[in-house]
């Protein structure tokens, strides 16, 4: 099974993927807050929504990350 990132908040409809990714780093400090501002831009958001499949499967090689962040995906997915 396939499984995405939600950002789930009292009072609105939970969001998956890239709008999750943009709303968790609303959240944060800058210049985070700030890139996720910016992700929510029209242009930015398409951009976004294209990219993610790419990075997610990845996401446990890019700066920061552990090995905890990695997807144990079936060989068939």
């Amino acid at each position: 099974m396939l499984t995405a990132t939600w950002w789930v908040e009292p009072g609105r409809s939970p969001r998956p993927g890239h709008d999750a990714i943009a709303a968790s780093l609303r959240t944060a400090t800058v210049p985070w807050n700030v890139v996720g501002r910016a992700l929510g831009l029209p242009g930015l958001r398409t951009i976004s929504r294209a990219v993610h499949p790419v990075t997610a499967p990845n996401r446990h090689r890019l700066p920061g990350a552990t090995e905890a962040c990695a997807l144990d995906l079936p060989s068939d997915a």
